[in-house]
Protein backbone atom coordinates (compact mmCIF):
# COMPACT_ATOMS: atom_id res chain seq x y z
CA UNK A 1 0.00 0.00 0.00
CA UNK A 2 0.97 3.83 -0.52
CA UNK A 3 2.20 6.00 2.63
CA UNK A 4 -0.47 7.52 4.00
CA UNK A 5 -3.25 4.79 2.93
CA UNK A 6 -6.19 4.43 5.50
CA UNK A 7 -7.53 0.76 5.36
CA UNK A 8 -9.06 -1.44 7.70
CA UNK A 9 -7.16 -4.73 9.01
CA UNK A 10 -10.10 -7.35 9.56
CA UNK A 11 -13.17 -7.01 7.56
CA UNK A 12 -14.82 -8.69 9.84
CA UNK A 13 -14.93 -6.32 12.86
CA UNK A 14 -15.57 -3.49 10.94
CA UNK A 15 -15.60 -0.19 12.49
CA UNK A 16 -13.79 -1.92 15.32
CA UNK A 17 -10.26 -1.37 14.08
CA UNK A 18 -8.71 1.07 11.77
CA UNK A 19 -4.63 2.03 10.88
CA UNK A 20 -2.57 4.34 9.02
CA UNK A 21 0.79 3.76 7.88
CA UNK A 22 2.50 7.03 6.93
CA UNK A 23 5.94 6.94 6.60
CA UNK A 24 7.43 5.83 9.33
CA UNK A 25 4.67 6.11 11.51
CA UNK A 26 2.03 3.09 11.80
CA UNK A 27 -1.38 4.28 13.81
CA UNK A 28 -3.59 1.78 14.85
CA UNK A 29 -7.13 2.78 16.39
CA UNK A 30 -8.87 -0.26 18.33
CA UNK A 31 -12.39 -0.46 19.74
CA UNK A 32 -13.14 -3.00 22.15
CA UNK A 33 -16.24 -3.55 23.55
CA UNK A 34 -16.73 0.61 23.59
CA UNK A 35 -13.25 1.13 25.10
CA UNK A 36 -11.41 3.16 22.16
CA UNK A 37 -7.47 2.87 22.28
CA UNK A 38 -4.13 4.47 20.24
CA UNK A 39 -1.12 2.40 19.70
CA UNK A 40 1.52 4.04 18.02
CA UNK A 41 4.40 3.00 16.61
CA UNK A 42 7.41 5.00 15.28
CA UNK A 43 9.81 2.72 13.17
CA UNK A 44 10.66 0.32 15.45
CA UNK A 45 9.99 1.30 18.29
CA UNK A 46 6.36 1.76 20.19
CA UNK A 47 5.73 5.16 20.92
CA UNK A 48 2.33 5.15 22.70
CA UNK A 49 0.17 1.39 23.40
CA UNK A 50 -3.47 1.52 23.99
CA UNK A 51 -3.82 5.56 24.94
CA UNK A 52 -7.62 6.09 25.71
CA UNK A 53 -8.92 8.18 23.23
CA UNK A 54 -9.72 10.83 25.78
CA UNK A 55 -5.63 11.36 26.23
CA UNK A 56 -5.10 12.23 22.60
CA UNK A 57 -3.91 15.83 23.31
CA UNK A 58 -0.71 14.52 25.54
CA UNK A 59 0.02 13.17 21.83
CA UNK A 60 3.19 15.31 20.47
CA UNK A 61 1.75 17.57 17.48
CA UNK A 62 2.71 15.50 14.72
CA UNK A 63 1.38 12.48 15.69
CA UNK A 64 -2.00 14.14 17.09
CA UNK A 65 -2.79 15.51 13.86
CA UNK A 66 -1.87 12.26 12.08
CA UNK A 67 -4.15 10.54 14.31
CA UNK A 68 -7.15 12.58 13.99
CA UNK A 69 -6.91 11.94 10.34
CA UNK A 70 -7.41 8.43 10.93
CA UNK A 71 -10.41 9.09 13.38
CA UNK A 72 -12.28 11.01 10.83
CA UNK A 73 -11.79 9.15 7.63
CA UNK A 74 -12.40 5.94 9.98
CA UNK A 75 -16.31 4.41 9.61
CA UNK A 76 -17.34 4.27 13.09
CA UNK A 77 -14.51 6.32 15.07
CA UNK A 78 -15.81 9.82 13.09
CA UNK A 79 -17.29 11.79 16.45
CA UNK A 80 -20.09 12.35 13.65
CA UNK A 81 -21.70 8.73 13.02
CA UNK A 82 -20.43 7.17 16.76
CA UNK A 83 -23.71 8.87 18.40
CA UNK A 84 -21.45 10.22 20.94
CA UNK A 85 -19.23 7.63 21.88
CA UNK A 86 -15.93 8.91 20.24
CA UNK A 87 -14.64 11.61 22.74
CA UNK A 88 -14.60 15.01 21.41
CA UNK A 89 -10.97 15.29 20.68
CA UNK A 90 -8.81 17.59 22.92
CA UNK A 91 -7.12 21.10 21.93
CA UNK A 92 -3.41 21.77 22.41
CA UNK A 93 -2.99 23.53 25.83
CA UNK A 94 -3.34 27.02 25.81
CA UNK A 95 0.45 28.69 27.10
CA UNK A 96 -0.08 30.37 30.22
CA UNK A 97 3.16 31.87 31.48
CA UNK A 98 3.84 30.90 34.78
CA UNK A 99 1.57 27.82 35.12
CA UNK A 100 4.03 24.98 34.50
CA UNK A 101 7.95 24.60 34.20
CA UNK A 102 10.85 22.06 33.97
CA UNK A 103 13.86 22.95 35.92
CA UNK A 104 16.92 21.44 35.06
CA UNK A 105 20.48 21.58 36.39
CA UNK A 106 21.16 22.32 32.61
CA UNK A 107 21.34 26.01 31.33
CA UNK A 108 22.26 27.76 34.45
CA UNK A 109 24.59 30.31 33.35
CA UNK A 110 28.15 29.80 35.20
CA UNK A 111 29.14 33.29 35.54
CA UNK A 112 25.60 34.75 36.88
CA UNK A 113 25.28 33.75 41.08
CA UNK A 114 22.45 31.98 42.17
CA UNK A 115 20.56 35.19 42.73
CA UNK A 116 20.95 36.41 39.85
CA UNK A 117 20.16 33.19 37.68
CA UNK A 118 16.79 32.99 39.03
CA UNK A 119 16.07 36.65 38.94
CA UNK A 120 16.74 36.61 35.14
CA UNK A 121 14.14 33.52 34.68
CA UNK A 122 11.85 35.68 37.06
CA UNK A 123 11.88 38.23 34.25
CA UNK A 124 11.51 35.94 31.65
CA UNK A 125 7.92 34.62 33.04
CA UNK A 126 6.59 37.87 33.45
CA UNK A 127 7.18 38.94 36.64
CA UNK A 128 6.51 42.67 37.44
CA UNK A 129 10.40 44.49 38.01
CA UNK A 130 9.31 45.78 41.36
CA UNK A 131 8.35 41.94 42.96
CA UNK A 132 11.65 40.45 41.31
CA UNK A 133 13.56 40.57 44.19
CA UNK A 134 11.08 39.97 46.80
CA UNK A 135 9.86 37.02 44.87
CA UNK A 136 13.66 35.90 44.64
CA UNK A 137 14.25 36.51 48.48
CA UNK A 138 11.43 34.47 49.17
CA UNK A 139 12.38 31.30 47.18
CA UNK A 140 16.07 31.54 48.42
CA UNK A 141 14.30 31.50 51.68
CA UNK A 142 12.24 28.25 50.75
CA UNK A 143 15.22 26.50 49.88
CA UNK A 144 17.55 27.04 52.13
CA UNK A 145 20.21 28.09 49.61
CA UNK A 146 21.18 31.73 51.42
CA UNK A 147 24.66 30.26 52.08
CA UNK A 148 25.60 29.73 47.79
CA UNK A 149 22.62 32.49 46.71
CA UNK A 150 25.52 35.08 45.82
CA UNK A 151 28.22 32.75 44.51
CA UNK A 152 28.61 32.14 40.87
CA UNK A 153 27.25 29.20 39.89
CA UNK A 154 30.62 27.50 37.89
CA UNK A 155 32.04 25.39 40.46
CA UNK A 156 28.24 24.46 42.14
CA UNK A 157 28.07 20.53 43.30
CA UNK A 158 25.01 18.88 41.55
CA UNK A 159 23.09 19.25 44.76
CA UNK A 160 23.45 23.19 44.90
CA UNK A 161 22.48 23.29 40.64
CA UNK A 162 19.58 21.31 41.54
CA UNK A 163 18.59 23.49 43.78
CA UNK A 164 18.81 26.69 42.12
CA UNK A 165 17.77 24.89 39.43
CA UNK A 166 14.61 24.22 41.41
CA UNK A 167 14.14 27.71 42.68
CA UNK A 168 14.15 28.85 39.19
CA UNK A 169 11.32 26.85 38.30
CA UNK A 170 9.55 28.07 41.39
CA UNK A 171 9.96 31.30 41.40
CA UNK A 172 6.98 32.03 39.24
CA UNK A 173 4.98 30.75 41.95
CA UNK A 174 3.79 27.64 39.67
CA UNK A 175 0.54 25.39 40.58
CA UNK A 176 2.24 22.35 38.40
CA UNK A 177 5.56 20.65 38.70
CA UNK A 178 7.21 18.20 36.78
CA UNK A 179 10.19 16.94 38.03
CA UNK A 180 12.34 14.39 36.17
CA UNK A 181 13.99 12.05 38.04
CA UNK A 182 15.29 15.07 40.63
CA UNK A 183 17.52 13.30 42.76
CA UNK A 184 19.85 11.56 40.17
CA UNK A 185 22.96 12.36 41.36
CA UNK A 186 22.38 14.32 44.66
CA UNK A 187 24.29 12.76 48.29
CA UNK A 188 22.00 11.51 51.16
CA UNK A 189 21.72 15.14 52.41
CA UNK A 190 20.75 16.58 49.40
CA UNK A 191 18.29 13.78 48.42
CA UNK A 192 16.73 14.30 52.08
CA UNK A 193 16.38 18.29 51.62
CA UNK A 194 14.69 17.98 48.25
CA UNK A 195 12.14 15.03 49.52
CA UNK A 196 11.26 17.67 52.20
CA UNK A 197 10.68 20.54 49.85
CA UNK A 198 8.43 18.17 47.46
CA UNK A 199 6.38 17.20 50.33
CA UNK A 200 6.05 21.19 51.44
CA UNK A 201 5.06 21.81 47.97
CA UNK A 202 2.20 19.06 47.82
CA UNK A 203 0.98 20.53 51.60
CA UNK A 204 0.90 23.64 49.98
CA UNK A 205 -1.63 22.46 47.63
CA UNK A 206 0.59 22.15 44.39
CA UNK A 207 0.09 19.53 42.02
CA UNK A 208 4.14 17.78 41.43
CA UNK A 209 4.49 14.99 38.86
CA UNK A 210 7.80 13.51 38.97
CA UNK A 211 9.59 10.11 37.47
CA UNK A 212 11.67 7.80 39.50
CA UNK A 213 13.23 4.30 39.63
CA UNK A 214 13.97 5.19 42.92
CA UNK A 215 11.30 3.26 45.16
CA UNK A 216 12.12 4.27 48.46
CA UNK A 217 11.61 7.49 46.96
CA UNK A 218 8.67 6.84 45.26
CA UNK A 219 7.00 4.83 48.67
CA UNK A 220 7.64 8.17 50.53
CA UNK A 221 6.44 10.89 48.41
CA UNK A 222 3.34 9.55 45.98
CA UNK A 223 -0.02 9.27 46.44
CA UNK A 224 -0.61 8.32 42.84
CA UNK A 225 1.78 5.69 41.21
CA UNK A 226 1.89 4.65 38.03
CA UNK A 227 4.30 2.15 36.52
CA UNK A 228 4.93 2.02 32.69
CA UNK A 229 6.39 -0.15 30.88
CA UNK A 230 7.26 -0.43 26.77
CA UNK A 231 5.10 2.30 26.57
CA UNK A 232 2.27 0.90 28.35
CA UNK A 233 0.33 1.47 31.72
CA UNK A 234 1.23 -1.35 33.90
CA UNK A 235 -0.65 -0.42 37.25
CA UNK A 236 -2.07 2.66 38.14
CA UNK A 237 -3.01 2.83 41.92
CA UNK A 238 -1.68 3.98 45.63
CA UNK A 239 1.61 2.09 47.12
CA UNK A 240 -0.60 0.23 49.04
CA UNK A 241 -3.23 -0.71 46.08
CA UNK A 242 0.11 -1.77 43.98
CA UNK A 243 1.07 -3.86 47.04
CA UNK A 244 -2.87 -5.36 47.17
CA UNK A 245 -3.10 -6.46 43.00
CA UNK A 246 0.97 -7.54 43.28
CA UNK A 247 0.65 -9.63 46.13
CA UNK A 248 4.01 -8.29 47.11
CA UNK A 249 4.79 -6.53 50.65
CA UNK A 250 8.02 -5.32 49.02
CA UNK A 251 7.00 -1.78 46.46
CA UNK A 252 10.42 -2.90 44.37
CA UNK A 253 9.11 -6.22 44.26
CA UNK A 254 5.75 -5.10 42.99
CA UNK A 255 7.42 -3.23 40.44
CA UNK A 256 9.26 -6.02 38.97
CA UNK A 257 6.00 -8.15 38.98
CA UNK A 258 3.79 -5.13 37.00
CA UNK A 259 6.16 -4.93 34.86
CA UNK A 260 5.83 -8.85 34.16
CA UNK A 261 2.14 -8.54 34.04
CA UNK A 262 2.77 -6.69 30.74
CA UNK A 263 5.85 -8.06 29.16
CA UNK A 264 5.52 -11.60 30.89
CA UNK A 265 9.42 -13.00 30.89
Amino acid sequence: REPGDVFELNRSERQSVSRLVDGDLDITLRDDNGVRTITVNRGEKNVVKDLPFDQIGTLPADIRERVEKLIESSPGFRVEEGGGAAPKLQEEPKKEPGRIRLPHGAGLYPHLTARENIAYYAELCGIEPGSVDERVDGIIRLLEIDDFADRRTKGFSQGQRTKVALARGLVHDPQNIILDEPSNGLDVMATRSLRDLILKLKDAGRCVLFSSHVMQEVAALCDDICIIANGKVAIDDSADGIRERTGCDDLEDAFVKAIQMVEPS
